[in-house]
């Protein structure tokens, strides 16, 4: 009977329960030793900063800023750099447990806290890296394509591929909430972005569906649109952010369409209840990601130059290297900050 109560309550510790909200509930502490990396790095030649190009040799997938200002920069194959004024330095698989694989997304919470996705989830809290996966979190799959912090302070992320996984909302202590459609009205697994509204709402965005591609999730309920409540049938969404208005702001991703010239929309404004439709004119416009800056101007990374779009009226700004940009993100200083297939381009918000 000891032994039968033994595995009774580890089974509790580490599978949890669900309760009447959306998707399943689990209760578990930050990872041992086993899954902590105290690598320092391998400093690095980053370039001039005041040349408006770092990084050359390197293809940049995303960018955060912390508070201390450092610069956390994400790589297509070369790991995590971290950058600051003083010095750049590399965490990759020669020095630290990040592997050759790309380095989707990075935020940073509201204590500091560095989060990176790409094989797993990589906690950075100042002085150790902690790595959440399939063995020491409740993690259904071992890739992450998007995270973002709610104001609450809670992590959400994505945790998917076709037909398994979906979104977790981690409170960065020990609950862990599983979103999947196995236990809840999610329309799919495989996430493909995720951003937080003002009123601190979490809009997901789901490939490899008909329909219901959008979602809210507001107090753990699941709000789904359809294309009807779009007005149009998106190819599929790609990456997404809430303006100061707190409409949703996002791209169509055309990646694995064959047509050079889609007859859809390139990009969408949407306020939960009508959206409106941009079209970008010319052949083979695909758009890798966006950003909204403090002006609430949109910024979109394309192949060999940035378009921007104001409210009304598109501006087009060419990198001086034709290079393909990947990502866009904005400085605490203003200026933004390109990530390419050949570095970061720094250059002016005007």
């Amino acid at each position: 009977m000891n032994k039968l109560f033994f595995f009774i309550f580890l089974l509790i510790i580490f599978t949890g329960c669900e309760d009447d909200t959306e998707g399943g509930v689990y209760t578990r502490n930050e990872p041992g030793e086993k899954y902590i990396n105290r690598s320092k790095g391998t400093k690095i030649d980053a370039g001039e900063l005041e040349s408006g190009k770092i990084l050359d040799n390197y293809t940049v997938t995303s960018i955060a800023f912390d508070k201390l200002g450092n610069t956390w920069i994400g790589t297509f194959s070369d790991g995590l750099i971290k950058y600051n004024t003083r010095e750049a330095i590399i965490f990759n698989a020669s020095n630290s447990f990040f592997s050759n694989k790309s380095i989707n997304s990075i935020a940073v919470d509201h204590t500091g806290n560095v989060w990176i996705g790409n094989e797993v989830l990589t906690k950075y809290d100042g002085e150790k890296f902690i790595k959440f996966d399939k063995e020491s979190a409740p993690i259904q799959v071992d890739y992450n394509h998007s995270i973002n912090i709610d104001s609450d302070n809670n992590i959400w992320f994505s945790s998917s591929q076709h037909g398994n996984g979906g979104v977790i909302k981690y409170d960065g202590k020990k609950t862990w909430r599983v979103i999947t459609p196995n236990n809840s009205i999610l329309p799919g697994n495989l996430i493909s972005d995720i951003a937080i509204g003002i009123n601190n709402e979490v809009w997901v965005s789901i490939t490899g569906v008909q329909d219901n591609q959008l979602i809210k999730i507001v107090d753990d309920q699941i709000v789904k649109y359809t294309n009807n409540d779009l007005g149009f049938t998106p190819y599929n969404i790609g990456v997404m952010q809430v303006n100061s208005k707190n409409q949703l702001c996002a791209t169509i991703d055309y990646t694995l369409s064959s047509a050079t010239h889609p007859d859809g929309p390139h990009a969408f404004i949407f306020d939960g209840k009508t959206s409106k439709q941009l079209k970008m004119e010319g052949d083979n416009v695909y758009l890798r990601s966006l950003f909204v800056d403090k002006e609430d101007k949109i910024w979109y990374a394309a192949s060999g130059k940035i378009l921007i779009f104001d409210g009304n009226n598109w501006i087009s700004k060419a990198l001086s290297d034709n290079t393909t940009a990947l990502t866009i993100t904005q400085a605490p200083d203003g200026k933004m900050w390109i990530g390419t297939e050949k570095g970061i381009h720094i250059i002016d918000s005007e």
